[in-house]
Formats: C-alpha cells, sequence, structure tokens
C-alpha cells in the first residue's frame, strides 16, 4: 500500500531533498536512501524533485495496513513551520476501507429506501407522492426530467439531507404567537374569576402550564408517531454519523473526519454503526410494516405536517382527512358530557374552561378507552334526552294520562 504527498516550500529559500528528509527524521529512526524503519518495519520510501528548491514528491510504500495507519498518524501529527506544506495525493489505505464501506452504504440506503417508501404507503396510500414538499420535487424534475414518473423514481432522488429533513427536523405544536397565548389564558384571573392571588397559588394552574410547555417541546415527526412504533433504535443520531462518511466513501476522499482515530479506527465505528442498522432495518422489512394511529393523533400530525409542508399538494389530502373526521370529533367537543369527564380526567375545575379545540384534544388523547366510550355513551344519552324535551305533545296526548288515572280510582 502507499502513501503520496507533495512538499511544497513556499520560501524562497532553499531546502532541497534535505529538508524533504526532515519529514521522515520527525519519526525518530535511522533510515537509508531508500527505507526506513517504524515500529519494526521496513518501509520503502522515494523522494523525487518536481520543482527545485520549491516542490518535492514523496512516496511511502508498506503492505502492513496498520503500521502504515500508524506511520499516517504520525506524519499527520509533525509540527510543520508555516511555510512548508504537506499534500496528500493519494491515500490508498483510505481506498482500501472505503472500498470496504461502500457495499454497506449500499445495503444500508437500500434497506432505508423501501422502509420510508413501505412507511409512506401506509400513511398516505396511493397518494403518497403528495406528502413529499413541491420544492424537493421541483427540484428533481429539473434534475431528472421526468415528471411523469416522478412518484416511481422520487426515492431514488433523495439526499441524505431530504430524508433527515422529512423525518427528524423538530417543531412545536403550536407557534410563539399561540403558546403566548395559551399562557396567558391559563394566567387570566378574571376569566378564572379569582384574584391572582388565588390563580398563582393555585398547584393546578402550574401543573397546566408546565403541561403546556412539555407538550409543545420541539419534536419530528419520527419522534412523535414512529419511534415506539418500530423496533430501530438510534437511527437519527447514526445517520448523522453516517452522512459525511457516506459523502467521503462516495466521492473517494480521505478517511479522516476524526482526527484523534486511525484509519482502522474510524472504519470499524462506521462499520459498527451501518451493520447495526441494516440488521434493525431488516427485521422490521420481514414483518409487515403497518402503522397503526388512533383518530386523535391523525387530527393532531395532519395539523403538524401542514404547518410544516405549507403551500404544497400535501394541504390538500390533510383538509380532506380532517373534514372526515370533523363530524366524529366535533360531536364529542359539543356534548355537555364533556365538561364532567374531563374534570374527571384532568383536573379541570368547574370554574375553569379550554381554551381551545387543541388542548381538548390533548385531554381526550389522554383517556383510556373505557372513559372515552362511558364519553360518547352519556353524549347520546343527553342528547336523546334533549330530543325528548323538544317534543311537543298534541291535545290527545295531554288528555291520555287523566282518563287512566280516573280509571284506577274507579278501580
Amino acid at each position: 500500500m502507499k502513501l503520496k504527498y507533495f512538499l511544497i516550500n513556499n520560501e524562497k529559500e532553499e531546502f532541497g531533498q534535505n529538508f524533504a528528509q526532515t519529514l521522515l527524521n520527525h519519526l525518530d529512526h535511522k533510515h537509508d536512501e531508500e527505507t526506513f524503519r517504524f515500529q519494526n518495519k521496513i518501509f520503502t520510501y522515494t523522494i523525487e524533485e518536481v520543482q527545485k528548491n520549491q516542490i518535492y514528491f514523496l512516496e511511502i510504500v508498506q503492505e502492513d495496513k496498520d503500521a502504515l495507519d500508524t506511520l499516517t498518524q504520525k506524519i499527520d501529527s509533525y509540527h510543520r513551520p508555516p511555510h512548508f506544506k504537506k499534500i496528500l495525493v493519494y491515500d490508498e489505505l483510505s481506498e482500501h476501507y472505503c472500498d470496504l464501506l461502500y457495499p454497506r452504504f449500499n445495503k444500508f440506503e437500500r434497506l432505508l429506501r423501501e422502509f420510508v417508501w413501505r412507511l409512506m404507503m401506509s400513511m398516505f396510500g396511493k397518494d403518497w407522492i403528495e406528502s413529499v414538499p413541491t420544492q424537493i420535487q421541483d427540484e428533481i424534475k429539473g434534475r431528472v426530467g421526468r415528471a411523469s414518473k416522478l412518484d416511481e423514481i422520487i426515492l431514488y432522488e433523495l439526499t441524505y439531507d431530504q430524508w433527515e429533513q422529512f423525518l427528524f427536523s423538530p417543531y412545536s405544536d403550536l407557534t410563539e404567537k399561540q403558546m403566548l397565548a395559551e399562557i396567558r389564558f391559563l394566567l387570566d384571573s378574571e376569566k378564572h374569576g379569582c384574584s391572582d392571588e388565588e390563580l398563582f397559588s393555585s398547584p393546578a394552574v402550574l401543573i397546566e402550564v408546565n403541561r403546556l410547555i412539555q407538550q409543545n417541546e420541539p419534536k419530528s415527526l419520527w419522534k412523535r408517531y414512529f419511534e415506539n412504533k418500530f423496533d430501530i433504535c438510534d437511527l437519527e443520531e447514526d445517520l448523522k454519523i453516517l452522512q459525511p462518511n457516506r459523502n467521503i466513501v462516495a466521492h473517494s476522499k480521505i478517511l479522516d473526519l476524526n482526527k484523534n482515530q486511525t484509519r482502522k479506527e474510524e472504519y470499524d465505528c462506521i462499520r459498527q454503526i451501518c451493520d447495526k442498522q441494516i440488521h434493525q432495518l431488516e427485521c422490521v422489512l420481514n414483518q409487515t410494516v403497518q402503522v397503526e394511529i388512533d383518530d386523535v393523533e391523525w387530527v393532531e400530525m395532519n395539523k403538524h405536517l401542514e404547518r410544516f409542508y405549507e403551500k404544497t399538494p400535501l394541504k390538500t389530502a390533510i383538509m380532506q382527512h380532517q373534514q372526515k373526521m370533523k363530524d366524529a370529533v366535533s360531536s364529542v367537543y359539543k356534548s355537555p358530557a364533556v365538561p364532567a369527564v374531563l374534570e374527571k380526567v384532568s383536573g379541570f375545575g368547574k370554574s375553569r374552561r379550554l381554551g381551545s379545540s387543541f388542548r381538548k384534544i390533548q385531554v381526550l388523547s389522554s383517556m383510556s378507552d373505557e372513559e372515552f366510550v362511558r364519553l360518547l355513551e352519556q353524549e347520546a344519552q343527553q342528547r336523546n334526552q334533549q330530543n325528548q324535551r323538544n317534543l311537543k305533545p298534541g291535545p290527545k296526548a295531554l288528555e291520555a294520562p287523566q282518563e287512566d288515572q280516573n280509571e284506577n280510582k274507579k278501580e
């Protein structure tokens, strides 16, 4: 294996071949005109003058990968004068480890693509392409020029950055203005019919403010809805590590992102991450990838996606879905039984009221199945009672009870 360097002197003073050899002297081992010894290994080298007193070409040869790897670190640690430049022209050691990593990156990306594709189909069905931001669609159309078959090729054209943005970009439930409005409502003593002292001394108020802040902590789409549904650990963190190294491997660069590690140590770290994610994805894909999200989660998730992909075709799909959910959820919101159940479930007092549909959704989503069923049953009963009261009985209906009473008296 070979390492090839250009040694450049940016000043006009002569340094010649002797100065080039100072780099070898840095190794603290004797050497002759063709070889030197380092860590009990014999290295072969040649020095060629490219431009007199200015540029020299150094080539080092050693078949022991570990020895050459350690030598590379030693050379990199050489404290050079400011006018002396060292350029690594060819790194066969990085080439060797990149060749070993390339098939792993290939396998990982293909599995990740399949996983996300099946996830999108499960979430959005045949119209899944509408969930891809218009900006990304336009970029890919301009690059490949095949707009008619975009849904067939788009996942092959997405970059690591675009994958990461779609799955792992954090966002909050509420904007800053909405958050402040909710907090102002919680801390508005006049609306709650009590004094400031009573309001601020109430543990329930502080609990609600804290809960509001925690619920609106920025989280990614993956963490909100998918992280606990699949046995895939550290995907976001590993993607951040793999992305720059993937670019190094794909573009045949030097495998030295971590200056404190040898090429072999860096290779081992990347290999372990790739192998872990490959194993996890294979295990998940061997099962049916089916996302099961309850209706409340759908309302919330679609709201977040609408904000995240503003002015995209996804917005239409979101509004269509929300319209389907409207009748089912709105009847629960308007039910007279809601306040009593909310008071029991989340500690809202009778003088308290919910400030927005968002908070109603949060409370409803915290209910157990039994509580939610009871809520619907109470709502149905009260609706029937209301319908009974709205019925106006005719004259005959009013006379019938009187006749029955007279007959009872005669008996």
